[in-house]
């Protein structure tokens, strides 16, 4: 065998085992999360599916919760930023703060990863590694029997058709699925697609900052992937009218700029 020879074996080999065993970095976005990270961080670190690191990136929370994560969790680094611009900027320091080795998984701090959910998204990973995104069913936390939605479908008018919203598990997809657009709760990525795109848009405070990201990651020619057997368990907050402008608003920016 020639040395060339050689060393391309050996680089497909080192392929293999990246896919094998991706490292994970994961990426948690916090706003006054102290009452509901614990269970966030807790869930992440008894996966059975090790990540190589934890980040937490606070964005600028006024109830002493990045304090709180540094005094009770010392092998998690905490981001913080200086502002609260929702949680766009955040997810782009959870990339951008990502090893270029490294798969990104983003987290929101109110969602609770059941123990074997990120070997699920790896093994989604190694079956379809060209995809942009791997993403957990997301299951309602005080309702466990019914799903809140796995994955989105964007309508011509700009609105988001939650793919299989509020049924029980049983009458959710089988396997694996190919979707438009995904929630940004929990989602393993491509750092290289994410960066491709030019990441998360900063402009979007609340409302479609995920679906914006996800669907220009599909138009842009990737796949996104729901992923049944990761399983994500969301505590679903209450949205207050000071959010209806939001909601409006960036509808009409995803319509017009996408």
């Amino acid at each position: 065998m020639s040395l060339k020879q050689i060393v391309q074996s050996d680089e497909a080999t080192q392929t293999l085992l990246s896919l094998e065993k991706p490292k994970i970095t994961v990426a948690v976005v916090t706003y006054n999360g102290i009452n509901v990270i614990k269970n966030c961080l807790d869930s992440l670190l008894n996966q059975t599916y090790k990540p190589t690191q934890i980040l937490v990136v606070d964005n600028a929370s006024t109830d002493n919760t990045p304090d709180w994560i540094e005094d009770h969790y010392s092998q998690i680094k905490v981001i913080r930023l200086d502002s609260n611009c929702g949680p766009n900027p955040a997810r782009n320091q959870g990339i951008i703060n990502t090893p270029d080795d490294h798969l990104t998984l983003l987290v929101d701090d109110d969602a609770i990863l059941a123990e074997n959910c990120l070997s699920e998204l790896v093994e989604a990973y190694q079956r379809y590694p060209e995809a942009a995104i791997w993403a957990p069913r997301l299951v309602y936390h005080d309702r466990r029997n019914t799903i809140q939605h796995e994955g989105v479908f964007i309508h011509y008018t700009g609105e988001a058709v939650l793919l299989n919203s509020d049924k029980p598990l049983g009458q959710g997809v089988k396997d694996i699925t190919q979707v438009h657009s995904i929630s940004g709760t929990c989602l393993l990525v491509s750092k290289p697609a994410a960066e491709k795109i030019g990441l998360f848009d900063e402009d979007y405070f609340f409302g479609r900052t995920d679906g914006e990201f996800s669907f220009r990651l599909t138009i842009s020619g990737y796949k996104l992937y729901t992923v049944p057997n990761a399983i994500c368990y969301h505590r679903v907050k209450k949205r207050g009218l000071s959010k209806l402008f939001y909601q409006v608003r960036n509808r009409w920016y995803f319509i017009l700029t996408i």
